[in-house]
């Protein structure tokens, strides 16, 4: 899912195997859906 990113994110140094990015983004997914975010913007709130 994460393969093949430009731009600043890919660099050549890898501190993290692509499995190890994939368990970390799919944590915050979930942590986004149980706990989700709160929008005080009222810009926000009407785009």
């Amino acid at each position: 899912m994460l393969d093949g990113l430009t731009g600043p994110m890919s660099g050549k140094m890898k501190y993290l195997s692509n499995e190890q990015c994939e368990d970390i983004h799919l944590s915050s997914l979930e942590v986004l859906e149980d706990t989700g975010v709160l929008i005080e913007s009222k810009k926000a709130l009407d785009m």
